[in-house]
């Protein structure tokens, strides 16, 4: 059965494929701030809600990495002062990424210092993170049992049924983004940087022709 802290290690390497998309996209021509802002909130984002996972919190169906922040230290966690600021990113997430009419600016640096910082923070964390240390077998009898019937065999009488523990938040959309982030994540190490870049620089383009199109839609 997943547990929180499957989850949080699927954001996890999520968020590094994330970041590892922006750095390889970083040096191709034509790459707007859009998508390249686009990556690095999703790998910062990402990290926080790994975070979350792992301290067992659940967190919000959100984008806005202000909220998310405030609703970590609701939680009794703590950014790094290192992240400070990230909330710059959220309109990557929203109005930029479909192609904004006044496109703002992006500090590229700073965006993919956010991005590692982000992902360092939550990698330590998350592999301190302990999983639910089962109860050792004593082989004593059961709670609930008693001997009957003769001859020493042990009859159980069914003892009152615990309540089953919730399960991890897992929604389905979650964890379907999450299965094709990890296998994007073992495809991109697998065929190494300049078949990367070729598809990232491809990707950018389609991107960008996409923007475009929306843009003119909206002013139609």
């Amino acid at each position: 059965m997943a547990t929180n802290g499957d989850l949080a290690r699927r954001l996890l390497a999520a968020a590094e494929n994330d970041e590892l998309m922006a750095k390889s996209v970083l040096p191709v021509p034509g790459v707007t701030d859009a998508g390249l802002g686009m990556l690095a909130q999703q790998a910062v984002e990402k990290a926080i809600k790994a975070v979350l996972s792992a301290e067992e919190t659940e967190f919000p169906f959100t984008h806005d990495l202000e909220r998310l922040e405030q609703f970590a230290k609701k939680s009794g966690i703590e950014l790094p002062t290192t992240l400070d600021g990230i909330k710059a990113l959220t309109p990557f997430a929203l109005d930029e990424r479909y192609g904004a009419e006044t496109p703002i600016g992006l500090d590229r640096d700073q965006a993919l210092k956010w991005a590692a910082e982000a992902i360092a923070w939550a990698r330590g964390i998350v592999e301190q993170a302990k999983e639910p240390t089962p109860e050792p077998d004593t082989g004593q009898t059961p709670t609930g049992a008693s001997r009957l019937g003769g001859r020493g065999t042990t009859r159980c009488m069914a003892a009152t049924p615990k309540a089953k523990p919730r399960g991890p938040w897992t929604p389905e959309e979650i964890a379907r983004n999450e299965r094709a982030r990890m296998t994007q994540v073992a495809r991109d190490r697998t065929r190494g940087v300049g078949a990367n870049l070729e598809e990232a620089g491809a990707l950018a383009r389609f991107a960008n022709r996409f923007a475009a199109a929306f843009k003119d839609a909206r002013r139609a």
